[in-house]
């Protein structure tokens, strides 16, 4: 059996984003007091960025450089656990469009939700194979994905610059910055949209401002 070791300052931090994100979520009233800003601390968007910085915390080098076997564990321990989890959900679509949970009066995912056919079901489970899912009741999986695609974007790129012997440490977030200038540009202008490629750029410039400051401060 492996040996895990804690970091209390991470787990820290994970526990008071999590408390946040519950907090928004349930429309808390922070108290306001005139010397601190409440709200602004616990009630603003920063906590799902932390989740993904934690994310890349631990990365370690010489495991990107491997990216058959960083994805091959990166599918295990990621998309077949959302899979678990997303497939029945999918599945189970009508079964919650009748118990009410589902309402025909909103628009989810750009369509109004309604009662699925056979076709349907077909696409929906293709979709969620495909980590493409737009499933209402598991609407804030998109993290689990965003930070599945961006684990392994991320290594690829790592190995590519790499091998390539792309000298200078400013080929990562160069690249990084062109794909998510390529995904807008493709979004906004000719109306293309890969699911969670956007999100997982994002993931990946964040991956890379953690693992380049953890490497910043081993060095010190």
């Amino acid at each position: 059996m492996k040996n895990y070791s804690r970091t209390s300052y991470v787990d820290i931090a994970k526990g008071i984003a999590i408390l946040s994100v519950v907090l928004l979520h349930v429309d808390f009233v922070y108290p306001k007091f005139s010397f601190i800003n409440i709200s602004a601390m616990l009630g603003w968007y920063w906590h799902v960025p932390v989740f993904f910085l934690i994310g890349g915390f631990f990365l370690k080098e010489e495991r990107l450089l491997q990216p058959v076997s960083f994805i091959k564990g990166k599918f295990k321990s990621l998309y077949l656990l959302a899979l678990y989890i997303y497939l029945p959900a999918t599945l189970l679509h009508n079964v919650f469009f009748q118990l009410g949970w589902y309402s025909p009066d909103v628009v989810y995912g750009g369509k109004i939700i309604a009662e699925w056919d056979v076709k349907e079901y077909a696409i929906g489970i293709a979709k969620t194979l495909l980590c493409a899912g737009r499933e209402p009741i598991m609407g804030a999986m998109w993290f689990v994905y965003a930070l599945l695609f961006a684990l392994c974007g991320y290594s690829i790129v790592i190995y590519i610059v790499n091998k390539c012997k792309w000298g200078g440490g400013y080929i990562v977030p160069l690249i990084l910055l062109a794909l998510k200038i390529a995904s807008c540009v493709a979004t906004n202008v000719y109306g293309i949209t890969i699911p969670r490629f956007s999100n997982a750029v994002s993931v990946m410039l964040l991956i890379y401002w953690t693992t380049t400051e953890r490497a910043i401060e081993s060095e010190v």
